[in-house]
């Protein structure tokens, strides 16, 4: 795993990449399963890379905070 902060953290050599954007604050069953079906579609495709793009803060807690759904891990 890797992780990037900004977006000119990328390597520009990546290459194709199959990509799941969410708020993976935990992996629970349900990030489990879109991470595995991301997985199985890059097997498909022939890609190499997966990525998880993910939030932080939650946009909730950007647009509502008061709705902002409590985070599963720091």
């Amino acid at each position: 795993m890797q992780i990037w902060r900004d977006v000119d953290d990328v390597p520009a050599d990546l290459g194709r990449t199959v990509v799941s954007i969410g708020n993976f604050d935990g992996v629970h069953l349900g990030h489990a399963h879109v991470l595995r079906e991301a997985r199985e579609t890059a097997e498909r495709l022939d890609v190499d890379t997966v990525v998880a793009v993910t939030f932080d803060p939650h946009p909730m807690a950007v647009l509502r905070p008061e709705h902002a759904p409590p985070t599963l891990t720091s």
